[in-house]
């Protein structure tokens, strides 16, 4: 899971950067091969059952032939089809057969000499959908209590839209693309058993470059990349990718070996050893999600504010330049604190004190600690302010007045450093950064009582920050 601190609508562009932050809640997926339990008719194919358990119950045969690799849909009469999880596995397979033809067939007629197929199981922490039906279906308050009691990986609630349709109630954090790159790391370590996914270097890169082409040709669009970047390398400051790197990707017939191998492999051009930087919390602090369960399409929102800054070029660029400079100050304000922290452990105790009290106090507990967290929280301030100025002049809702006045009343609280809406804004969610972890209860009791007051919901979420180091977003378990 990703929450894109600074850097909203902004990291589109190449010329900006955005903060990211990578949280615990994670995508599991596990290759293995099984045995066949009965011959499907066809001798001379190898197929693949995909049990994508974490969410719509799918049950997937892409048909990949020893002689030709190419793949077939068969859909299971018992399920239904899931395209982020079906073109995915064909785009990677894809892949992998232009990047080493050789293995790729020698893994598929061994599994054919064995009777065996490739089987998937893909399960999401419930961190990534919505708990807050489930919840109230059982009488029971929006808490974090209730939400560690939970099972895990439940498929997720399912929401009825105009058209009849139904869709998963999403937590609007990065699910899309941490399915698709732990999908894609685990294929290609299975058939890649070497590749070294422990540290930057260019098998990770490597990793990352094709989950970036598969999150393209499944959503049939060249998005900014943040939340595929950060599901490879954990937090950090993240500049896009030339968008001409994937100009060839975003349509049906865009799977030709050759061309993905290709393109995955110019390290050169997708740079990620210069795109990505390290970034950090400073120590001590901590993140809180809320789940506002509202729902935003955040398609639509970043459609309208593009329309606007093609509209309105010179008036857009002096409002996100100015956006810019308040998210440089974040990182700054960000960083400063963490080594002044890092230089002075005494500091540590200030930083804990700092959290009992309200902003209006933290220069009389250190005058030291007290000046970097409020010029920090100025500068969030300045994000929030300019978000939703750029919101007013493009005609969409990037801080809502129903979040402003939540985030407002929770920054307000002691120990809260600062609040906002993640990525593109709008009604998903809520962040917010807290001096120590003894401030979670307060701000969660708060949202409690709030929600109550203002007839919303508004579901504190398990996860935290994940304490990696750059390049280590995923795991091997």
């Amino acid at each position: 899971m990703t929450v894109l601190l600074t850097g909203g609508y902004l990291v589109l562009q190449e010329q900006y950067c955005g903060l990211v932050l990578a949280t615990t809640a994670r995508f599991h997926t596990r290759v293995e091969t099984q045995k066949i339990a009965a011959s499907n008719g066809r001798d001379d194919d190898v197929s693949q059952s995909i049990d994508h358990s974490h969410a719509l119950p799918t049950h997937l045969e892409p048909v990949l032939t020893s002689s030709t690799c190419a793949a077939d849909h068969v859909q299971s009469q018992t399920s239904d089809r899931n395209a982020y999880v079906e073109e995915t596995l064909v785009a990677t397979m894809n892949g992998l057969l232009g990047l080493d033809q050789a293995v790729l067939v020698e893994h598929l007629r061994a599994m054919q000499q064995q009777q065996e197929r490739l089987h998937v199981l893909l399960q999401a922490d419930n961190d990534f959908y919505s708990q807050v039906h489930r919840l109230q279906a059982a009488n029971q308050c929006l808490c974090r209590e209730h939400l560690r009691a939970l099972p895990p990986f439940l498929p997720p609630s399912m929401e009825q839209q105009a058209d009849g349709s139904l869709v998963a109630a999403k937590t609007g954090m990065g699910s899309s693309a941490a399915l698709i790159t732990s999908l894609v790391a685990a294929l290609m370590a299975f058939f890649l058993p070497t590749l070294d996914l422990a540290r930057p270097g260019p098998d990770l890169y490597l990793i990352h470059n094709m989950a970036q082409l598969c999150h393209c040709f499944v959503q049939r669009k060249i998005g900014s990349g943040f939340d595929v970047s950060t599901a490879c390398f954990g937090s950090q400051r993240y500049t896009r990718f030339p968008r001409s790197l994937l100009d060839g990707f975003s349509h049906e017939d865009a799977l030709l070996p050759s061309k993905i191998a290709a393109c995955v492999s110019d390290h050169e051009r997708w740079a990620c050893d210069v795109r990505v930087q390290p970034f950090r919390l400073p120590t001590g602090l901590r993140l809180l999600m809320g789940d506002i369960s509202a729902g935003s399409a955040t398609v639509s929102l970043v459609r309208q504010v593009l329309n606007w800054q093609q509209e309105q070029p010179e008036e857009s660029k002096r409002l996100m330049d100015a956006l810019h400079g308040f998210n440089q100050r974040v990182a700054a304000g960000l960083d400063a604190l963490d080594h002044a922290l890092q230089a002075d452990p005494a500091l540590h105790e200030k930083r804990v004190a700092a959290a009992d009290v309200t902003s209006d106090q933290w220069l009389e507990i250190n005058a030291t600690i007290g000046a970097l967290l409020l010029k920090t929280r100025e500068a969030f301030v300045q994000v929030r302010s300019s978000l939703r100025n750029m919101g007013a002049q493009a005609g969409v809702p990037i801080e809502p007045p129903s979040q402003t006045d939540l985030l407002d009343a929770t920054m307000a609280l002691p120990g809260v450093l600062a609040a906002g809406v993640p990525g593109a804004g709008g009604f998903d969610a809520v962040f917010v950064l807290v001096l120590d972890a003894s401030v979670l209860p307060r701000v969660e009791a708060f949202w409690q009582s709030y929600a109550s007051s203002a007839s919303s919901r508004i579901c504190p979420l398990l996860c935290d920050v994940a304490v990696t180091n750059l390049g280590t977003g995923l795991v091997r378990e």
